[in-house]
């Protein structure tokens, strides 16, 4: 069916699923709808790894794909078998990809009370919102989940969108920008510095560095293992004209860089504009505490 599904996938292509973690896999696996799933061995034939369905939407050749995870992102089955490990492994995806999960790494999603859980509920309540993009409604989704919670769930994404896609809008198709087509391409050191924050919450300055590649103009860098305390993962688009937003997601450290009443692992996240040249770049943190960064190509 999947075979068949990918020459017949339109130019913008959606998925919304739920589905569980099996620890003895590298990705999630999506339980089908009619699937009854009653042990850990029933998952390996009655469900499908989400992989396979991105690696469908990649042989397609779309412009832009959205795919929405609504997981518990652990083994339910954990308490009864060996796999007693939570969290779900970080995909890869093609060009033009937004990947939203309804929690972080690591991290279990709750049900609620409801017929839908709880990221459901208010991913439902915002998708009919008019002219907001996708990552305006997916942050709406992020601080409301978080705040019914008690910060306990924060939904996640990872973007590597070209363009402008709206759920509820007269401009609803999506609006594709122009990407740097390879110029700077390449593996990049990045170096961030964050001074002592002294406005409102108190916090200590800290910096580090770190690499990062840009492949197709999508650049993605990694500090520290992704979901570990103190971690940061970089990704965004660089455009043509060497212009980028990009994304910053990370897990906080000790509470004297993050603020005394942060817990250490606690989720956050905040955007940068950047601008790059061919062997160079810098940006600054948009909102929150000063941070800036450089860029400079290997």
């Amino acid at each position: 069916m999947l075979k068949n599904a990918s020459r017949k996938l339109p130019n913008t292509c959606g998925i919304k699923y739920s589905g569980i973690r099996n620890q003895g896999a590298p990705c999630p696996l999506r339980v089908f709808f009619n699937a009854k799933i009653e042990s850990e061995s029933d998952i390996k034939y009655e469900a499908v790894d989400a992989g396979l369905v991105l690696g469908k939407m990649e042989d397609a050749g779309n412009q832009l794909n959205i795919v929405i995870l609504d997981a518990c992102r652990n083994d339910p089955f954990s308490r009864n078998f060996r796999n007693a490990a939570t969290g779900l492994a970080r995909m890869d995806a093609p060009t033009g990809t937004l990947i939203a999960y309804s929690t972080a790494p690591g991290a279990v999603a709750a049900d609620g009370v409801d017929r839908n859980g709880i990221f459901t509920k208010h991913l439902i309540k915002h998708l009919a919102a008019p002219n907001l993009t996708v990552e305006q409604v997916l942050k709406k989704v992020r601080i409301d989940v978080a705040a019914e919670t008690s910060q306990r769930q924060i939904p996640w994404e990872s973007s590597s969108l070209m363009g402008e896609f709206y759920f509820s809008s007269a401009q609803a198709a999506p609006v594709l920008t122009t990407p740097s087509s390879g110029r700077f391409d390449g593996a990049w050191n990045v170096s961030l510095e964050c001074p002592d924050h002294k406005e409102g919450t108190v916090a200590r300055g800290y910096a580090f560095r770190f690499s990062a590649e840009v492949k197709d103009g999508v650049l993605r860098g990694q500090f520290r293992t992704l979901g570990a305390q103190g971690s940061l993962t970089l990704e965004g688009v660089i455009q043509a004209d060497g212009n980028a937003e990009l994304s910053a997601k990370g897990f906080t450290a000790e509470p004297e860089y993050a603020g005394k009443n942060v817990r250490p692992g606690t989720p956050y996240g905040y955007r940068l504009k950047a601008r790059f040249d061919d062997s160079r770049g810098t940006g600054s943190r948009v909102e929150g505490r000063t941070c800036n960064y450089s860029f400079a190509k290997k």
